[in-house]
């Protein structure tokens, strides 16, 4: 992986710089970063604004990383557009990387829409990351960061925080998720400061209801307010996620976006963001499970909380074995991510997933690494070849919970392998 800028500010220069008059909210983090654009992206379309959604990475296939008012770009506007560029790249020689010819025809395509917002998620850290190319984003978040990415941002979480609030821009409002650990906000406050920026401080909204949250807020006129919105995503992470994005919506109403209490809600509640905490009806022996892309530890503690309290919602005892479908990325921490998944008795099946299209950056741990990686004798293991096969084991009489997780490759994998469409 090839941090840095240079290369792609002098391919956007070529391209007559598209990124230049963007509506830009650019969106940094370890965990959250996905939900929050899905978000933010519900409202500004309930609000009658067009918007350019950028994630990374992509789920299925590269083209349904840059999304035009909630849909993926074709394939062929996404092959053409990569085509435009890849003979650019021939021509000027800059040694570009594909993420920053993927970054560059994101630009390229929003500029060519000509969307009111463009909602860019940072594809690594945020100091260096290609997206980093913006002078005045509209708003600058930050989700809740931990450790992931070790060796390449850095070896400590402050080391991390310093990258992440590398997208901090002066004159920009920064929204801030509240973080687990203080030394986080310290460093994402003291480049604030550096700037003379404002920083919104999202803290985690209360549940009035399983599926309703409430946030307090300050008007720009220094009144304070409460908004109650739905939560349609699962597992008490959403009151943080959901936080940060409606905290964002109310800034962006302070900075003159026309944004209603209404469609803050009609946005909310129909939001869709696949593959987190998602239960999906499978054609399989094992029926229903949840899917579910937890690939550090962070998220495989959100994920065990959720799992744990859907055991509660169920009158089901709290040592219900789980049957863990698990493929990861290598470099992943597999002895601290299963630290927080795992409880006795439990069976996790070991499974490779495909390479991704276009990222040959990513390898998948073999499956029998992964059953290396588990010496707590407490747990059964089994390697396959695929998931299916894998789902297709599943002993239903003795593990009623089904859950996969590990990696988003591998929850594409699966949508490709079951044949369901996403979008």
């Amino acid at each position: 992986m090839e941090l840095g800028l240079e290369r792609i500010e002098a391919l956007l220069k070529h391209l007559d710089s598209p990124h230049a008059s963007l509506e830009v909210i650019h969106v940094a983090g370890t965990n959250g970063k996905g939900s929050v654009t899905a978000y933010l992206e519900s409202v500004l379309l309930q609000s009658g604004y067009t918007t350019g959604r950028f994630n990374s990475p992509h789920l299925l296939e590269p083209r349904d990383s840059i999304r035009v008012n909630g849909k993926p770009i074709s394939t062929e506007e996404y092959e053409n557009t990569l085509n435009l560029i890849k003979t650019l790249e021939k021509q000027v020689k800059l040694g570009v990387t594909q993420f920053e010819m993927l970054t560059a025809a994101m630009f390229y395509l929003f500029n060519k829409y000509s969307v009111n917002f463009v909602i860019l998620e940072v594809g690594c850290g945020g100091l260096l990351d290609a997206t980093n190319v913006l002078q005045k984003p509209k708003v600058a978040i930050i989700t809740q960061i931990g450790l992931d990415h070790i060796g390449i941002l850095g070896n400590t979480v402050e080391e991390i925080a310093f990258h992440k609030a590398g997208i901090l821009k002066l004159n920009c409002p920064a929204v801030v998720c509240e973080q687990r650990e203080s030394t986080v906000m310290e460093v994402i406050q003291k480049r604030a400061n550096e700037l003379g920026n404002r920083v919104i401080l999202a803290r985690p909204a209360k549940r009035v209801n399983p599926n309703f949250g409430e946030i307090e807020y300050f008007t720009t006129e220094g009144e304070r307010r409460s908004i109650q919105y739905p939560i349609p995503l699962l597992g008490d992470i959403q009151l943080e996620n959901s936080s940060v994005a409606v905290h964002t919506l109310l800034c962006l109403r302070g900075l003159g976006v026309h944004i209603t209490d209404e469609n803050i809600f009609s946005g909310m509640k129909n939001t869709k963001w696949s593959a987190r905490l998602d239960w999906i009806e499978t054609k399989t022996k094992a029926g229903r499970i949840l899917l579910d892309g937890a690939h550090n530890p962070p998220a495989a503690i959100a994920l065990r909380e959720y799992v744990q309290s859907y055991l509660t919602t169920t009158n089901s005892p709290q040592n219900t074995p789980i049957q863990w479908i698990f493929g990861a990325t290598r470099g992943k921490n597999l002895t601290d991510i299963f630290s927080h998944l795992l409880r006795p008795g439990d069976s996790v099946f070991c499974v490779p997933f495909s390479q991704p299209e276009n990222m040959p950056w990513i390898n998948c741990i073999p499956p029998k690494e992964i059953e290396e990686a588990l010496t707590d004798a407490s747990v059964t293991t089994r390697t396959f070849d695929d998931v299916i096969a894998a789902l297709d084991s599943v002993d239903t009489q003795k593990f009623r919970l089904v859950v996969m997780c590990g990696s988003l490759y591998l929850a594409a994998d699966f949508f490709r392998a079951a044949k369901i469409d996403i979008y």
